[in-house]
């Protein structure tokens, strides 16, 4: 056994000024995983100028590929804590942010299902 073996180091990660990474704006995101690793994609969509509503009912709006983000799985916990700990400063600061008009179904119906266990 090594003198070495089992002793632990800290590690400060010095980054660069974060105001010079390059900047995107996205309005869609989905996230896909593998045994290795996690991958977001984000996205843009739009929808197109209308005259009138349309007579299906539907608006049919192609989503923009805008960048796509692979993780391993050490740094997903982390980002998720992150992002939380930062959408609850917002809502401190600001107020709650409203749900989403347009949600996923699965995301409809784990709500019920946590509403429904409450």
């Amino acid at each position: 056994m090594s003198e070495n073996e089992g002793v632990q180091v800290g590690l400060n990660v010095q980054g660069e000024d974060l105001g010079t990474a390059p900047r995107a704006y996205a309005n869609n995101v989905r996230v896909t995983f593998t045994p290795e690793d996690f991958t977001i994609y984000f996205g843009w969509y739009s929808i197109p100028p209308l005259d009138s509503p349309p007579e299906s009912g539907r608006i049919d709006s192609r989503v923009e590929p805008i960048i796509q983000i692979t993780l391993p799985l050490n740094l997903m916990r982390s980002m998720i804590a992150v992002m939380q700990r930062q959408l609850d400063g917002y809502e401190s600061n600001f107020g709650e942010i409203r749900t989403h008009p347009a949600r996923p179904a699965w995301m409809v119906a784990e709500e019920k299902e946590t509403a429904t266990d409450a």
